[in-house]
C-alpha cells in the first residue's frame, strides 16, 4: 500500500521558514484539522499514486476520515472554513534596533466571505464580500503591499489603534492624583495613541481555534502612557458572514485604555467612491452623540439627536444626510443605548449591489466617519481614494473619557482588570 505524502502525514510542519505557508502546515487547531482531513480525503480519491483494495478504502481509510470530518465539523461549528498564512513583507523594526523581521499575512475563508489580516499594526487589510448577483468585491480601503502601509499619508486604514483611540484633549489626563503627558501628535491634542502608537507596531501572530490572535505588550511609558500594558486582539470569521474582532488588555499600572478597528468601508467596492458611497443608507440606534469643540474634543454633555442631522435611528441616504452636515460629513461619536434590542447598532447598505454591513458591539459608543479628511491617497488596485470615499464605524468608549471621569464610562484598567471588548461587521 502506498504511503500518503509526507506533508498529509501527522506532525509534519515541515522545516525551517518558508515564503508562504499553506493552510496545511498552520492551521493546527479545529479549522485547520477539518481543512487538513477534508484534502487528504480528496487526494485519496483522485491521486493515481495511491491504491487501495475496496475493503481497504472503506474500512482503514474512508470510515475514520469522515468519522473524523463529522466529529471536527460539530466541534469548529463556531468558525469558518480555512486559514492560510503567507509572507507579506519585512519590515526594519526601530524597537528592536532595526532589526528586519517577517510580516505575516493571514487569509480568513468561510467559502462565501474572506478577510484578511496583517502582523503590522494588526490591520485588516481586506474584506470580500459577494453581492446579490455573486461577484465579490473588496469592501475595505487599504495598500496592496507593507510599504505603502508606512506611507505618512496612511489614515489608519484597517488598523488597530490604541493604547487610547480618539482623542485626549491637551495630550494630558490625570490618574490617581498624578498628571501624566502623552504624546500630541494633532495640534494641541492626542489622536489614536500618539506617534508611534499600536497601529505602528509590529504585532506577534499565532493561530488557535479558528482564530487568528495577534499580541503586543506596550511598555511603560510607551507614547508617554502609564503602565505595561498586555493585548491580544482575536480576528475570526463565523460561518454567517460575521467578521468578529475581539480585544482584550491587562496593564500593570492604572492605565486608559480604549481599543478599536479603524476600517474604512465601502461596500459598492473599495475603488468606488464618493459617488457611490453617496447611494448607501445608513442606519445607527443612537439617542445622543457627545458634544465636542471645534477640535472634536467632547465637553462632557451629551446632545439629544432628535431634530438634529445627527438623527439616524430611521433609514436615511447617506448622501443626503452628509449634505445635512455644518462640516459636510459626519466626525461623531454617538451614544449607543445601553438595552440593545437584537444587538443590531448600525446598518449600512448599498441598493446597487444589495451587500449590507450590520454591526454589533459590547462597547458604549460608535464614532461614525465619512473620510472627510482624506485627500487623492493611492490605494489598493490603483484606486485614487478621496473625500467621501468610504465610511468608518469605530466601535470604542467616549473620546477622551480619561478625563471626564464622573460624565463618561469607565476606560481606566489598573492590575487585577482584563479589558475585554467585542466587535462584529456582519456582512
Amino acid at each position: 500500500m502506498t504511503r500518503l505524502p509526507r506533508k498529509f502525514r501527522r506532525g509534519h510542519v515541515g522545516g525551517g521558514e518558508p515564503q508562504a505557508v499553506d493552510r496545511l502546515t498552520t492551521t493546527g487547531q479545529t479549522g485547520g484539522e477539518r481543512c487538513q482531513l477534508t484534502e487528504v480525503f480528496s487526494f485519496l480519491l483522485s491521486s493515481p499514486q495511491v491504491q487501495f483494495s475496496t475493503n481497504e478504502m472503506t474500512y482503514f481509510v474512508l470510515l475514520p476520515l469522515l468519522a473524523n470530518l463529522m466529529f471536527l465539523s460539530a466541534k469548529a461549528s463556531y468558525s469558518a472554513g480555512c486559514i492560510e498564512r503567507d509572507l507579506f513583507g519585512t519590515y526594519r523594526v526601530p524597537e528592536r534596533g532595526g532589526l528586519e523581521m517577517p510580516v505575516y499575512r493571514y487569509t480568513l475563508t468561510n467559502g462565501q466571505t474572506s478577510a484578511q489580516v496583517v502582523e503590522y499594526g494588526a490591520t485588516l487589510t481586506s474584506v470580500k464580500v459577494p453581492d446579490s448577483s455573486g461577484f465579490v468585491e473588496d469592501v475595505v480601503l487599504g495598500y496592496d503591499t507593507l510599504t505603502e502601509m508606512f506611507s505618512p499619508d496612511n489614515p489608519y486604514f484597517g488598523s488597530t489603534v490604541g493604547r487610547v483611540a480618539n482623542r485626549i484633549g491637551g495630550g494630558e489626563f490625570i490618574v490617581d492624583g498624578v498628571k501624566y503627558r502623552v504624546s500630541r501628535n494633532i495640534g494641541n491634542d492626542t489622536l489614536h495613541g500618539g506617534f508611534r502608537a499600536f497601529d505602528k507596531k509590529l504585532w506577534s501572530s499565532r493561530m488557535e481555534g479558528g482564530r487568528v490572535l495577534m499580541e503586543y505588550t506596550s511598555e511603560d511609558g510607551e507614547e508617554g502612557f502609564p503602565g505595561q500594558v498586555s493585548v491580544t486582539v482575536a480576528y475570526s470569521l463565523l460561518e454567517d458572514n460575521t467578521l468578529v474582532i475581539e480585544y482584550k488588555a491587562t496593564s500593570s499600572k492604572r492605565t486608559p485604555i480604549n481599543l478599536t478597528n479603524h476600517a474604512y468601508f465601502n461596500l459598492a467596492g473599495h475603488g468606488a467612491g464618493a459617488a457611490a458611497l453617496y447611494n448607501h443608507t445608513v442606519t445607527i440606534t443612537a439617542d445622543y452623540i457627545t458634544e465636542t469643540s471645534a477640535e472634536f474634543i467632547p465637553t462632557g454633555k451629551l446632545i439629544p439627536v432628535g431634530g438634529t442631522e445627527f438623527d439616524l435611528r430611521q433609514t436615511m441616504n447617506l448622501g443626503a444626510a452628509i449634505k445635512k452636515t455644518a462640516i459636510d460629513g459626519f466626525d461623531n461619536n454617538f451614544v449607543l443605548p445601553e438595552d440593545r434590542e437584537d444587538g443590531v447598532v448600525a446598518v449600512v447598505e448599498d441598493p446597487a449591489s444589495g451587500r449590507r454591513l450590520e454591526v454589533r458591539t459590547t462597547q458604549p459608543g460608535l464614532q461614525f466617519y465619512t473620510s472627510n479628511s482624506i485627500s487623492s491617497i493611492p490605494g489598493k488596485g490603483g484606486n485614487t481614494y478621496t473625500r467621501h470615499a468610504a465610511f468608518c464605524l469605530e466601535a470604542q468608549n467616549f473620546p477622551d473619557a480619561v478625563n471626564h471621569q464622573d460624565e463618561f464610562p469607565n476606560s481606566i484598567y489598573g492590575p487585577g482588570d482584563v479589558y475585554n471588548q467585542v466587535i462584529k461587521y456582519k456582512f
